[in-house]
Order: C-alpha cells, then structure tokens, then sequence
C-alpha cells in the first residue's frame, strides 16, 4: 500500500500533467512568449553579473519574474476567453492563479534555481557574442 507522500506526490503529478495537456497550444504559447518577455527585460540584468553569488541571486528572480509573466498571461486568455464567448470568471479565480503558480514554483525550486542558472549562461554567451 502506497504511503500518504507518494499519495501526495502522485495526486501533483496527475494534476499538474491534466492542467497542462488541457491547452496544451496555450500554455506553450505563453510559455514562449514569456521567456522572450523575460528574456528581453532581463538582458542587462544578466550581463552584469560578475560573481557566482550574482549570477545565483539572478537564477532565483529571473525564473520566478517568468511564473509573474506566463501567469499573466495565462490570467489574460482566461478574460479574453470570458469576454468574447461568455462564462465565468472573476477576481478570486485569477488570484488564485497566481497563488497556486507561485506555490509550485517555490516547490520547484531545485528545478528552478538549476535552470535559472543555465538559461542565465546561455544568454549570457549569447549577450557576450552580440557586443
């Protein structure tokens, strides 16, 4: 009989993979266009990083300036969506968009951090071969 953590850990895991195979075109869409938002908005933010504390504290925030990004954007279709075809959608269930976002984020922050730090590097290569 499975423990209550691997209850737990298996219910995050159907739930998180039902939620994004629901608009699988949506969320790759904001997916994408929030990384070049972010991308864009944090060029210089990167390039300046000089000590692997900075470049560390950048993998922290940059990831997490992404989620406020990409739910933004998820939270807009979900208005947009309402607007034009009628529905339901309202203030708590926006907020709470952002709440649950950001919890799964801060969960997965040993994924998080980890990439923070590579897409850092890659742009920052990439910043370096433009000048």
């Amino acid at each position: 009989m499975p423990s209550n953590r691997q209850l737990e850990r298996d219910l995050r895991i159907r739930v998180t993979r039902e939620w994004i195979l629901a608009d699988v075109f949506q969320n790759l869409g904001c997916s994408v266009v929030a990384s070049i938002i972010v991308a864009f908005a944090a060029l210089k933010f990167i390039s300046s990083a000089d000590s692997f504390g900075e470049h560390l504290l950048r993998a922290a925030v940059i990831p997490y300036l992404g989620c406020l990004v990409y739910l933004s954007l998820s939270a807009g279709l979900i208005w947009l969506h309402t607007f034009l075809y009628g529905g339901l959608a309202n203030l708590h269930d926006t907020l709470s968009l952002y709440v649950m976002g950001f919890t799964a984020a801060a969960v997965a922050f040993v994924v998080v951090i980890p990439y923070g730090l590579l897409c850092q590097y890659v742009m920052r290569s990439v910043s370096n071969n433009r000048a």
